[in-house]
């Protein structure tokens, strides 16, 4: 496209910038990435890792981005950004996704939005799988394809689950053999010791030593004081 100026009474030619191509990318076509948060196993910063290793610009004006806080994740609404980027403008477009499981809620929020991508001739590549999906793959792929993403999101939901009682036993270990500590060297039974903390007293005896060594140090330390 040209513009034509005046200047000094001089009529000059001048070429409108194109706007920037993209760089080489896994597919061709022009791409519209999309990140969202309430991901299990898939946090927003880590899409951008994942989208940006491909090579994908991700600035506000060339990325859809679905922000969310805790009570919107909670009620799992709408994803307006989403329904943007599966809705290409023109056919060819690539929609590009960490995860399959990032387009949607559930299995059929992922479908639809699928649909409606394939609808609108565009194509969907998951960066996790390094796998692309047209309106042309064959029912029984897309099927296997969702099948993964829910197993994946299941392991992620595990490997949450796991860390949190993980931690919430570390805690309380912790906790415990604080309170513990305190009553080592004086005249409680370890067996009530351990009923008082809610620990065994095999874990008692493991990370605070024989008793009397423990009470030989306390009195030592009264002897210097």
């Amino acid at each position: 496209m040209h513009r034509r100026d005046v200047v000094n009474g001089k009529t000059s030619v001048r070429r409108k910038k194109d706007p920037p191509k993209p760089e080489a990318l896994p597919v061709e076509g022009w791409p519209r990435p999309y990140l969202r948060d309430g991901v299990a196993g898939l946090p927003i910063e880590r899409q951008r890792e994942m989208l940006a290793e491909l090579g994908l610009g991700l600035a506000a004006d060339r990325a859809y981005i679905d922000e969310m806080g805790r009570a919107r994740i909670a009620k799992k609404g709408a994803l307006p950004r989403r329904d943007e980027a599966v809705n290409p403008r023109h056919p060819g477009e690539v929609v590009y996704v960490a995860g399959l499981r990032v387009l949607g809620w559930d299995h059929l929020d992922v479908l639809r939005a699928m649909s409606a991508a394939f609808d609108a001739g565009a194509r969907i590549y998951c960066a996790d799988t390094r796998s692309v999906y047209s309106g042309e793959m064959p029912a029984h792929e897309i099927a296997r394809a969702l099948a993964r993403a829910e197993e994946a999101r299941r392991s992620a939901r595990t490997k949450r689950a796991t860390e949190g009682s993980l931690s919430r036993r570390a805690k309380r270990v912790q906790d415990g053999l604080a309170v513990a500590r305190e009553m080592w060297t004086g005249p409680a039974s370890a067996r009530n010791i351990a009923a008082i903390v809610g620990l065994s007293t095999r874990t008692l005896y493991a990370r605070l030593g024989p008793r009397s060594e423990a009470k030989e140090v306390k009195a030592k330390g009264k002897k210097h004081a």
